[in-house]
């Protein structure tokens, strides 16, 4: 869910003038950066983390799961072409490896009707349960993407670039996904395939521009990774150099700054703390941020980009089986629906027998999981996946869920920017406001470590 600056190589800081003393808050993957770097420079770094680990939306779950399995709560794919976090890996010795199996078939489950697709084929519109046209039925979902939006690319210029976006697509931050793709003329059975196995993007108000500038950033993109024993491997490493410069279980409430500091007032065991220092990095989401007190009020601007940025709400269920049935059936365990879901069977390579498959969902369907008990929500996964691995229920042992709503230090998944808030807020997100600077995938033009 969190990327690392991606597509930039990081060069080593060099200090210039005495050391400062800086205070950073939140161990992800931005502040555990941070630290790291500004450590390596010289400066005295102090990190704030409110909950008692490290990492952030990067989470591997070993327990309770039998045999040496793990599962990613968060972060889990790494775009091959994410340089700096590939980069990182290497600085640490961490190995990656293919995150989608290339052997045996997908599962693609449309209008009840369930679809094997063979790993590395083109598969075509006519092939799945839709009433299109003669043409329509000849092309992949890929080819009408690239005819919609492949005009557009011309004009994006670099989506990296703070001046973005170019003057002419200003315009198309107005319009929701949904409403550019009822312009295009396209099949209505098509347009809701745009969302397959992701998002309904008539229930959504997803802006047309941050689609094309994450399309435009994935261009490149042909391969997606994983860390080998788990993500948390990453984080684990930056935490295990900084080691007692993060205070964990450390909840900030209060940001007080003036023209010579900055000032912390934070609770660490039940106890009020404060915390001064030169400088202040905030790597919090803004969907905690908005929840602070910052005295003085910062800028009208970055204000309202903190209490609007939109979070997308991202939800996993995962389920233990006894056997990696579908196997006999040549398939990998990998599937997409017409309901926002995403099957993984993530522990494809692993030799164990036993497996994990994870139910994958976003926005709504995210949503109401906050309505269910834990058993509900293992009902739930299992309710959705059967129909795409037939005979699951005889196979299941237990599952466990996350639900980032519910995540007090997270409060969403990740940003997935609304109509009008490309132009209107994200480039206030990352502009200093006198002492404080801000960092972390809200900043970011990509968000998170896989675009939805």
């Amino acid at each position: 869910m969190v990327n690392i600056c991606a597509g930039v190589s990081p060069e080593r800081l060099v200090r210039k003038g005495k050391p400062k003393h800086v205070l950073i808050l939140g161990a992800g993957i931005a502040g555990l950066v941070s630290a790291y770097e500004l450590m390596r420079a010289g400066h005295n770094v102090t990190v704030l983390e409110a909950r008692l680990r490290p990492g952030g939306r990067i989470l591997t779950f070993r327990e309770p799961f039998a045999d040496g399995l793990y599962v990613e709560a968060g972060a889990a794919r790494i775009p091959e072409n994410h340089h700096w976090t590939l980069k990182y890996l290497d600085h640490f010795g961490l190995q990656v490896a293919p995150f989608y199996p290339d052997k045996l078939d997908f599962v693609h489950y449309l209008q009840g009707k369930r679809l094997r697709v063979k790993s590395g084929t083109e598969v075509k519109l006519g092939q799945y349960p839709l009433d299109l046209t003669p043409a329509e039925r000849e092309m992949r979902l890929e080819e009408i993407v690239k005819k919609v939006c492949r005009p557009l690319f011309t004009e994006l210029g670099d989506p990296t670039s703070l001046e973005w976006p170019p003057e002419p697509l200003r315009k198309y931050d107005q319009l929701t996904v949904r409403e550019f793709i009822d312009s295009q003329g396209i099949s209505p059975q098509i347009a809701r395939m745009f969302g397959f196995g992701y998002l309904d993007f008539a229930k959504n108000n997803v802006s047309v521009l941050e689609i094309l500038r994450l399309m435009a950033l994935g261009v490149s993109e042909k391969q997606m990774l994983k860390i080998v024993g788990g993500a948390d491997q990453l984080t684990n490493a930056f935490a295990n150099h900084l080691k007692d410069k993060i205070h964990y279980g450390a909840e900030v409430v209060e940001i007080e700054s003036d023209r010579s500091q900055v000032r912390v007032a934070y609770v660490q065991g039940g106890v009020t703390q404060t915390m001064a220092a030169e400088y202040l990095i905030c790597t919090l989401p803004f969907s905690v941020l908005r929840h602070l007190k910052i005295t003085p009020s910062l800028s009208e601007k970055k204000n309202r980009a903190i209490q609007e940025i939109s979070y997308l709400s991202l939800s996993r269920i995962f389920l233990q089986v006894r056997k990696r049935y579908w196997l006999d059936q040549g398939l990998n365990g990998f599937g997409l629906a017409d309901y926002p879901t995403e099957l993984w069977h993530s522990s494809f390579d692993l030799p164990q027998q036993r497996a994990i498959l994870v139910s994958y969902m976003k926005g709504e369907p995210s949503q109401s999981l906050a309505t269910m008990s834990e058993a509900e929500r293992i009902e739930y996964a299992i309710a959705q996946l059967e129909p795409m691995l037939p005979g699951l229920e005889e196979y299941i042992e237990g599952g466990l869920s996350v639900c980032w709503d519910e995540d007090n230090w997270a409060k969403g998944g990740h940003v997935l920017l609304s109509a009008g808030q490309v132009t209107g807020l994200l480039p206030h997100t990352a502009n200093p406001e006198g002492r404080i600077h801000f960092a972390g995938e809200h900043t970011s033009p990509w968000h998170g470590w896989k675009v939805p």
